[in-house]
């Protein structure tokens, strides 16, 4: 029972812990679309500045989409015409000056927009390899998955079910027994005689006996339900913790079943690998083809030697059904192959 609970647990770790690195790394994944996105938009918007100040200096470059070095020459072009120099020999006045520096500016500050989100793609890329690299090693340590693990499992999922029975029933048994209100009942009875009795003692027409044996009964019915009452308080304690490691049990036996589960997946998924890997064997196996040319050259011998005979042994044609686990599964599922 020892190693079939260190085996469930193990495995149960070994679960938790794939599922949260999968997670994790899924998550970084989905960011690293975003942003990706986000480049492709950055990326985008600096190439309409670029192409929009190029009106202004005839740069030759990409008009679609300006590489990031054609873009750079237009920048420095707009520098050459913004400098001292650049003005006094090209006339610019100052309205001139101003447009070329807000497209300057503008061009400036779309370049570090598209610098920030590629730096941030390029950390979270660094950061997905950190979180692939620890998840495959996890996946190459994973727990032996075959037939004896999940009878394994099974065997302990019966021991656990025969538990919860037995809990079940001992609850049923404890919700039973004398009840408070029989009790009271018992010292109704015993109170109403004495009462009686005290009655009939004005009256004069009762005994000192009956009075004694009147109240010992009252007396004894009183301890009879603080006894009762004592037992019904044990019984009632006793329940809650039955009711307790009832639940407990079947958190149990269901977080066993869905680690079980679990490993009937990976066992099975490996079972039907193993047998399409080997039903594509078994046709890509030239053992087919040469018994096929064995049968047609045997009929074309008999043909041969048999007048007015005709064998058309024709060709052997196998539709593969649909395959789940070979990598070229999309290509060759649902195909006809003949032979």
């Amino acid at each position: 029972m020892t190693t079939k609970s260190n085996s469930a647990t193990t495995w149960r770790n070994w679960i938790t812990e794939s599922q949260a690195k999968r997670a994790e790394l899924a998550k970084a994944e989905s960011e690293l679309d975003d942003l990706a996105q986000a480049v492709d938009r950055a990326t985008l918007g600096a190439c309409s500045v670029a192409k929009e100040a190029n009106h202004h200096v005839g740069v030759d470059i990409n008009m679609q989409v300006p590489s990031r070095e054609e873009r750079d020459q237009v920048r420095a072009a707009l520098s050459l015409r913004l400098s001292p120099a650049g003005r006094k020999r090209m006339l610019i006045d100052s309205g001139q000056a101003l447009a070329l520096s807000s497209h300057l500016q503008a061009m400036e500050e779309a370049e570090r927009a598209l610098d920030e989100c590629q730096a941030n793609h390029d950390r979270l890329t660094e950061t997905i390899h950190s979180l692939a690299e620890p998840l495959a090693t996890l996946e190459g340590e994973r727990p032996e998955a075959n037939a004896v693990a999940l009878m394994a499992f099974n065997d302990q999922l019966e021991s656990m079910d025969q538990d919860a029975e037995k809990i079940a029933d001992l609850i049923a048994s404890y919700s039973e027994g004398t009840s408070e209100e029989e009790s009271q009942d018992d010292i109704a009875i015993a109170q109403a005689k004495l009462d009686e009795l005290a009655a009939l003692d004005a009256l004069g027409m009762s005994s000192a006996e009956d009075k004694k044996a009147a109240q010992a009964a009252l007396t004894k019915a009183k301890a009879a339900a603080q006894k009762s009452l004592e037992e019904a308080n044990q019984r009632a304690a006793a329940l809650r913790g039955l009711e307790r490691k009832a639940l407990e049990v079947s958190e149990q036996i269901a977080a066993l079943t869905d680690t079980r589960d679990h490993v009937a997946r990976i066992v099975h998924s490996d079972e039907l690998a193993e047998y399409e890997r080997q039903l594509i064997e078994y046709i890509q196996d030239d053992k087919v083809g040469e018994i096929m040319a064995g049968i047609r050259k045997a009929a074309s011998a008999l043909e041969s030697v048999t007048e007015g005979s005709r064998y058309d042994v024709g060709r052997l044609v196998i539709q593969m059904p649909h395959l789940y686990t070979p990598p070229n599964r999309g290509e060759i599922s649902g195909t006809k192959i003949t032979i």
